[in-house]
C-alpha cells in the first residue's frame, strides 16, 4: 500500500450552509426586493416628489451588507 490514512491526517470541509439557512436568505430577499418595487410603483403612482433610488439603493446596500455578515459568520 502506498499511502496509509492516519488520524493525524484527519481533516474537516466547511459544510454548505444549511438548507434552513438558504430559505432564511431567500425569503428575505424576496421581501427586500417586493418592498423595493412595491415603494418604486407608491412613489411613480401617487406622483411623491423623490427619487425612488433614494429609499431603494440604501434598503439593497444594508440588506447585502446583512446577508455579506450573516454568510461569514462562521468563519
Amino acid at each position: 500500500m502506498l499511502f496509509a490514512p492516519s488520524a493525524a491526517m484527519h481533516t474537516t470541509l466547511k459544510s454548505s450552509p444549511s438548507d434552513h439557512t438558504t430559505l432564511v436568505l431567500t425569503f428575505g430577499w424576496v421581501l427586500v426586493l417586493a418592498k423595493c418595487a412595491l415603494l418604486t410603483w407608491a412613489i411613480h403612482h401617487w406622483s411623491v416628489p423623490i427619487h425612488p433610488g433614494w429609499l431603494v439603493w440604501p434598503t439593497l446596500a444594508f440588506a447585502a451588507l446583512a446577508t455579506g455578515l450573516w454568510v461569514s459568520r462562521d468563519r
